[in-house]
């Protein structure tokens, strides 16, 4: 069977453009990742990325308080849930593991603090929730030197 030129030449295209969107999610996700973690006063970061049917598939994301040390978060498994107009409708996370450094009242100041900073922009969103639900999280709390919970 014979392929016309003509029919090649779609093919290659069709591949090209295939092969530019695969190589470019990755990297487009971490942006808008970075975007909206930093209008919310977060730092995040993740390992890989893989596309799903309306939604994105993140593993190891890390989430930390903008400006706060020893409150962080590391998720195993992150499912972003997207909307037909591909906005974000839930955020499943699996396998968290917060760590948390200070005695509880050096903690609540600091987290007090980055909160009167960031009061504005999460304010600004509007009344939009996204809901987010949290499986199989531990919480490691060191709440002095040398000295460390779990929950």
């Amino acid at each position: 069977m014979r392929i016309s030129r003509r029919t090649k030449v779609v093919l290659a295209f069709a591949f090209v453009l295939v092969t530019a969107a695969a190589l470019g999610f990755g990297p487009l996700v971490r942006s808008r990742v970075a975007s909206e973690a930093g209008r919310r006063g977060l730092v995040v970061t993740v390992e890989s990325i893989r596309p799903a049917w309306f939604a994105v598939e993140l593993s190891g994301v890390h989430v930390a308080l903008e400006g706060v040390d020893g409150v962080s978060a590391t998720m195993v498994a992150t499912r972003v849930e997207l909307d037909t107009r591909l906005s974000v409708r839930e955020v499943d996370a699996t396998g968290a593991d917060v760590s948390v450094d200070g005695s509880p009242e050096d903690v609540d100041e600091r987290v007090r603090q980055w909160r009167s900073r960031h009061a504005a922009s999460s304010a600004s969103g509007g009344d939009h929730v996204t809901p987010l639900r949290l499986e199989q999280a531990t919480l490691h709390w060191a709440a002095m030197k040398g000295e460390e919970a779990s929950a």
